[in-house]
């Protein structure tokens, strides 16, 4: 769990890994100024493309610096299915409650896409309006349809150009970490 910002602007801020389908994905979410103001809540999602008007939000949980933060998407299927029609998405403050989406639906979609970690920003208008330490780690596990480990999942960083404004962004891969 993150520091606060230490510049607040209006800015939201999310962190999150997710799965998706093309149509929507499904993300545990860590976020700043996003259900509760200048301070930080998780909440399970099931997020649509732009336009789709999919935007389905479990109840939001309001969380404490340091608090530990534990976020999964499970298929309700067996093993071996490839598109299962429902899913879990789930997002804890580790031993103080969790807030859970119990069987979303997949919309028919196979989720083919994994984010290991994400940073998503809206209104940022300086650096200091990202947590003060500037970077996080997630700590995950990749599983196949047949719910084997995924061992190396062969992830990459992807950082947008000409982004504004310019911050430290990066991060390494091997352990996945956001930088900001």
């Amino acid at each position: 769990m993150p520091p606060n910002p230490t510049s607040h602007d209006g800015q939201t801020v999310y962190f999150f890994p997710g799965l998706e389908g093309g149509l929507t994905i499904l993300q545990p979410v860590l976020g700043w100024n996003a259900d509760f103001g200048n301070a930080w809540g998780i909440a399970s999602w099931q997020a649509g493309a732009q336009g789709s008007g999919i935007a389905i939000e479990s109840t939001p949980r309001r969380v404490s610096v340091g608090d530990l933060i534990v976020g999964e998407v499970m298929s309700n299927c067996s093993s071996g299915t490839l598109s299962c029609p429902t899913w879990f998405v789930m997002t804890e403050d580790a031993g103080k409650g969790s807030t859970t989406l119990p069987s979303t639906t997949s919309y028919g979609q196979t989720f083919y896409w994994a984010a290991a970690g994400t940073l998503e920003v809206y209104n940022l208008v300086q650096c200091s309006d990202y947590p003060s330490n500037g970077s996080l780690a997630f700590n995950g596990a990749l599983y196949d349809n047949n719910f084997e480990p995924i061992n190396v999942p062969g992830w990459s960083l992807e950082v947008w150009p000409n982004l504004t404004p310019q911050c430290n962004y990066g991060g390494q891969v091997a352990g996945v970490t956001l930088d900001y």
